[in-house]
């Protein structure tokens, strides 16, 4: 787990700490739904300072969408829809070796980096 929290903090342009606070499902084509998570930010690691996102993810109808309840570590991409989820491996749990290891990576996350492996352009 801590090396792809690793990689998902290094790859991805925002993360934090936070609390999901609630989902609206939204049906598309294809036998698809766009999930638009609500989350409130309890510790800003990666990117802009904010108190609140909302963010996307496009799954097919069925898949699981639920959401932690307790505070997760939360990597995102960010698009001209704004922020969404990169896939499998954005959400980890917080715990005292992931705390650890955020604390460690975060003088190394180069604010002016352009390009981010995890992140693929969405339309």
């Amino acid at each position: 787990m801590l090396q792809n929290l690793t990689n998902a903090l290094k790859d991805t342009p925002f993360s934090a700490v936070v609390q999901y606070v609630r989902k609206d499902v939204t049906p598309l084509e294809d036998d698809e739904v766009k999930v638009t998570y609500q989350v409130r930010v309890l510790e800003p690691i990666r990117g802009p300072k904010l108190e609140k996102l909302s963010y996307f993810a496009i799954v097919e109808k069925g898949e699981d969408t639920s959401f932690e309840k307790r505070p997760v570590i939360l990597t995102l991409c960010e698009g001209k829809q704004g922020y969404y989820w990169p896939g499998t491996g954005a959400e980890f749990p917080r715990t005292k070796s992931s705390r650890a290891l955020v604390a460690k990576l975060r003088p190394e996350l180069n604010p002016d980096q352009k390009t981010f492996e995890q992140c693929r352009p969405v339309e």
